[in-house]
């Protein structure tokens, strides 16, 4: 995207981690919502097909984000299934998209992504529109927020967390070892462990601290991590969850709290074939997923469930009733 600003003379977006927090919590509740229509190039996507977010106040909360600040900014809602990354670029450059590219007071960006969906959020330099840290929330119930209705393609990762995993699978190569696969719902869980972390005192990982992944049944709030993210819990027990903290992010830094800790181990695991990251201030959150039914973090099946009980409740009432019927 950077590069087509540059190739129409404007200057490039940068990072806003404050966007970035806030469209990671509206792409996670976009997750069980079907788009009304598959975007294609011709579809028209204006400023005036407006929707109420309704759970602002909690995303803006959680994200310490003054809602004054989020006025003249721009979110965008992106569908595309399985988030195929042939269809990204095409999709933001040669589709009316590219009109939001092109203004130049959009200066920086925020992007989260869950499962086929994933959220853009253009920001501002002005106060009005840069989704900087909250002020005063106490006046959330008499104002709106709206996102742009339409229906696009974006998959990119953040900055630290995609550098991490680079240089994550860069260590795993020169030891012979299979690269790490992104997984998403592995990314939601370690994206709720990091915000939850974040207000806990930052001891940096060395060579010789003595650090040892959690598995998931250590964690006292996994369950409900795993309920938010939409995970069977029963298909998380051989991960393992090694967090990290590093004052700003420093990325060698960040790399040798996990390469030269005890955490290295873990890294040099063939079991292990997938990872989620999650990240939140000075926090870092690696889990390790493996192939196996019980550790590659797959969707909960609680809905499945649900409708089989129904289906067997049916099945005996209908029993009944038959029998009923024989016997008149």
């Amino acid at each position: 995207m950077n590069s087509y600003r540059r190739s129409v003379e404007l200057t490039p977006m940068n990072r806003n981690s404050k966007a970035d927090c806030l469209v990671k919590q509206i792409a996670w509740d976009f997750d069980d919502q079907s788009p009304l229509s598959i975007f294609t190039s011709g579809s028209t996507i204006a400023p005036s097909n407006l929707t109420q977010l309704p759970n602002l106040p909690d995303y803006l909360s959680k994200c310490k984000i003054d809602l004054n600040h989020t006025k003249t900014g721009l979110i965008l809602p992106l569908y595309i299934p399985s988030l195929a990354l042939n269809l990204v670029l095409h999709e933001c450059t040669y589709s009316q998209m590219a009109k939001y590219l092109r203004k130049p007071e959009f200066t920086s960006v925020g992007i989260g992504y869950y499962d086929q969906w994933a959220v853009f959020a253009f920001a501002t330099k002005s106060p009005a529109g840069s989704f900087s840290s909250a002020v005063n929330l106490s006046d959330l119930g008499s104002r709106h927020f709206y996102l742009v209705s339409s229906l696009l393609g974006l998959f990119l990762l953040s900055d630290e967390e995609d550098n991490l995993l680079q240089g994550l699978n860069s260590y795993r190569q020169a030891q012979n070892l299979p690269p790490l696969a992104k997984n998403a719902k592995a990314d939601c869980i370690a994206n709720e462990i990091a915000d939850d972390a974040e207000d806990q005192p930052c001891a940096v990982t060395t060579a010789k601290s003595n650090v040892v992944a959690s598995r998931p049944s250590q964690i006292t709030k996994f369950p409900h991590y795993a309920e938010k993210c939409k995970v069977d819990i029963n298909t998380t027990s051989d991960a393992v969850v090694m967090p990290v903290c590093v004052p700003e992010m420093v990325q060698t830094l960040l790399l040798a709290n996990y390469t030269h800790s005890q955490y290295a181990k873990y890294l040099n695991d063939s079991r292990f074939v997938g990872a989620g990251l999650g990240k939140e201030d000075d926090w870092m959150v690696v889990i390790l997923t493996t192939g196996s039914p019980v550790g590659r973090f797959e969707g909960s099946g609680a809905g499945s469930l649900v409708v089989s009980i129904w289906g067997w409740v049916v099945l005996v009432l209908l029993g009944f009733l038959i029998g009923d019927f024989v016997r008149l």
